[in-house]
């Protein structure tokens, strides 16, 4: 294997590598790049999770895959949402086996060999409104907050929730949870999210919780 691309698997902190990180190393050796990807796929230390991304196999691998980094690192611009973003918040109960996004391109599902990753349209304006970067020794993602979650939900799933009432029976969310949530975030979000039907329905919900 070319030394170049051992050392900086050596020295690499992610389980994963992308193309642009690859392109800095062979700079202008664009052909021999291309070949030793292609041997260390064929040898197992990489591993071509879709074009451009690749998981880094033994003996190279360092921590644990995070599907949440990698959700950002498959399609962008793009924040986690939606049913994976109230289930990391503890907004719904159970445990979600797709990894669900948003993003400002079309909507689209990839699936892997890690799993399966869902990405909804929603408006580019004010796109990370009420978004957080979560970042950590291992990885790091940028996440929805819970109301923006559900208003990503009202838009992408076109849901017409009269009341909290509903939105708690649909996505199964204790009314005492949303009590308790930050009715600033609500507020903000309902001011200036990119559709009015969104906007009319959470003012509705702030109205309810007060």
């Amino acid at each position: 294997m070319d030394t170049r691309l051992g050392t900086l698997l050596q020295e690499w902190k992610k389980p994963f590598l992308r193309d642009q990180d690859l392109a800095i190393l062979f700079s202008g050796e664009d052909g021999k790049r291309y070949d030793v990807v292609k041997y260390a796929i064929k040898k197992g230390i990489l591993i071509r999770l879709q074009r451009g991304l690749y998981l880094i196999g033994p003996p190279y691998k360092k921590g644990e895959l995070d599907a949440f980094e990698i959700a950002q690192s498959l399609y962008g611009p793009s924040y986690i949402s939606l049913e994976s973003a109230l289930s990391f918040h503890g907004w719904i109960p159970e445990a979600v086996y797709v990894t669900t996004s948003v993003c400002a391109k079309r909507s689209k599902t990839i699936e892997t060999s890690i799993g399966n990753f869902r990405y909804a349209h929603t408006p580019s304006a004010h796109f990370f409104l009420n978004v957080e970067r979560i970042a950590n020794k291992e990885s790091s993602f940028l996440l929805a907050e819970p109301w923006k979650a559900v208003a990503d939900a009202i838009y992408c799933y076109r849901k017409t929730w009269k009341s909290i009432n509903d939105l708690s029976s649909d996505m199964r969310i204790e009314i005492e949870t949303m009590q308790q949530s930050n009715r600033d975030s609500l507020l903000h979000i309902a001011t200036y999210y990119d559709s009015s039907r969104v906007r009319t329905s959470l003012s509705r919900f702030a109205e309810e919780l007060q």
